[in-house]
């Protein structure tokens, strides 16, 4: 590849065509981040060179075509994503966007080092951008043992296009195709086990919960909100799948009947005083679907607990 591509004072990979000519683009190199000078004349292609007049970098397209989509995801603080495994079947939702509250690029993780980490209100969604290298089992085992939900991007089409990059056809693949999307974590079938998993078999309910089911699934819109005792004699409700209505209600719930969310479990429990009236909210709720989520909770008004 040419060296048609470089990087502004903004981060940004821009193309020849975009800049100034001269030094006027303020560019660098793409490999060793040397200054550039833009070559526009009236009969060579036009191209980017070093202002030390060194010999062009070899420039990788697959790597540019990385680094790129990274930089698209960061600007657009959100990404189109299929639906999560342990979304309710029958569902019409067949993908969603999801808006990050906050992006991080290539952080590690005790060995481990994504392309991305969005946060979100309920916890955090790790990228994987893979152009022709993918996530093999040794990365998935340790990205498992720190993440809840990882989504791998595939470009591979594009990496085998000779693509222009940057571009305005790209740029929209990356952010809202979701055929080339897929969930590394959670695969499918594993949110009933954890939920399995999560419940203790000496944790007995109490009798003010003895018919309420528990661990029990509820089905709200076509989403599935988690329901189970902990050990320690306290509720805990999970969002299979992320929803940025049932995220919001779930945070609204905690501050009525004073809920906790806990970051390392991606849980938020609620004390057991409060269980009966949370799961009561919950079943009225699987009725209604997601539009009555709000409007369930008073905006004013934390009930206090009951005397001992």
């Amino acid at each position: 590849m040419s060296m048609s591509v470089a990087v502004n004072p903004l981060k940004q990979i821009v193309h020849i065509d975009e800049v100034e000519r001269g030094l006027a683009c303020a560019c660098v190199c793409v490999s060793c981040g040397e200054s550039v000078v833009a070559r526009k004349g009236m009969f060579r292609e036009h191209h980017f060179s070093h202002q030390s007049r060194k010999a062009s970098c070899t420039i990788v397209p697959e790597s540019v075509l990385h680094r790129y989509a990274k930089q698209v995801i960061r600007e657009a603080m959100g990404l189109q994503l299929p639906p999560m495994p342990g979304q309710a079947p029958g569902s019409e939702d067949t993908s969603s966007w999801w808006d990050f509250e906050a992006i991080e690029e290539e952080v590690w993780f005790d060995g481990v080092r994504p392309d991305l980490v969005a946060q979100l209100p309920d916890g955090d969604l790790l990228i994987e951008i893979a152009v022709t290298s993918f996530v093999n089992e040794e990365k998935l085992a340790r990205l498992r043992a720190k993440a809840t939900r990882v989504v791998e991007v595939d470009l591979r089409e594009y990496a085998h296009q000779a693509a222009r990059v940057p571009s305005a056809s790209l740029r929209a693949f990356i952010l809202h195709a979701v055929q080339n999307k897929h969930w590394l974590i959670p695969l499918a079938g594993e949110p009933a086990e954890i939920l399995a998993e999560a419940v203790s078999s000496n944790t007995e309910a109490p009798d003010s919960l003895a018919g309420q089911g528990l661990p029990r699934r509820f089905v709200v819109g076509g989403m599935w909100i988690d329901a189970w005792l902990l050990p320690f004699g306290a509720l805990a409700l999970r969002s299979v799948a992320y929803s940025p209505a049932v995220a919001q209600y779930l945070k609204l719930l905690a501050r009525r009947f004073g809920g906790r969310y806990a970051p390392k479990y991606r849980n938020w429990v609620f004390p057991l005083w409060a269980s009966e009236m949370v799961l009561a909210e919950l079943g009225a709720l699987e009725l209604q679907g997601i539009a009555s989520m709000v409007t369930l909770i008073p905006e004013a008004g934390h009930p206090s607990s009951p005397s001992p």
